[in-house]
């Protein structure tokens, strides 16, 4: 189990090496602190119908990410760039409405993906060292690895029933992405995560972040 999710992790390693330009300073290494809740929806194949939802509590975290440069459609505002980012969860509660209550289900596992986006820049092109105030807003669409393993009620049905998980494999990613820039700092909210089928449960996994930190060029 252990070599197929590390044989699954670098085929996600490789594909991002298919994003990376070959210029000087092709990639940018963000360093940020992360206000973060990961959570993972299961739901069923049948119907679409939510099972549950397992949460993490949110929390603070320091956070390392991979961005290649950002590049432009011509002389226009907009441009495409891609994300990899990879981290550990521990989700412990299950939303029940607008509530996240210990029933006593929980899982364990990590997550990673590669999320080519497209954006739109408000104010100046990209320029890692201006000193002026720029926005981008984008939408991105990728792939993503999933480890996971737990158990969760299904609160969604009637009668409730524990249900175990226990997953790993390759899905697509996907997510949308705001950030304010000015002198290599950002400020970023990102919602990616990858999604997975496994036949009778479809599996999202969604990474709502709020990122404060700054850029340093390779």
């Amino acid at each position: 189990m252990k070599h197929h999710a590390t044989a699954n992790l670098c085929r996600l390693l490789a594909v991002f090496c298919l994003f990376m330009p070959s210029a000087a300073h092709a990639l940018s290494l963000d360093l940020a602190v992360s206000l973060s809740q990961p959570s993972l929806q299961v739901k069923s194949t049948s119907n679409n119908a939510v099972l549950g939802t397992l949460v993490e509590k949110t929390a603070l975290w320091p956070s390392v990410g991979l961005k290649t440069k950002e590049r432009y459609f011509g002389d226009s505002k907009f441009g495409y760039t891609a994300e990899m980012m990879a981290w550990y969860m521990r989700l412990d509660r299950q939303k029940v409405g607008s509530q996240e209550i210990n029933m006593g289900t929980s899982a364990r596992g990590y997550f990673a993906y590669l999320t080519p986006t497209l954006y739109y820049r408000f104010g100046d092109r990209y320029s890692m060292e201006s000193p002026n105030w720029m926005a981008s807003i984008g939408i991105g669409v990728g792939v993503g690895y999933l480890n996971v393993k737990g158990s969760i009620i299904t609160t969604g049905l009637a009668p409730q029933t524990r249900e175990a998980i226990n997953i790993n494999g390759i899905g697509l990613s996907s997510g949308v992405f705001f950030e304010v820039l000015k002198n290599r700092w950002f400020f970023r909210f990102t919602s990616y995560g990858p999604s997975l089928n496994t036949g009778s449960h479809n599996l999202e996994l969604r990474d709502n972040a709020i990122k404060i930190g700054r850029s340093f060029p390779l």
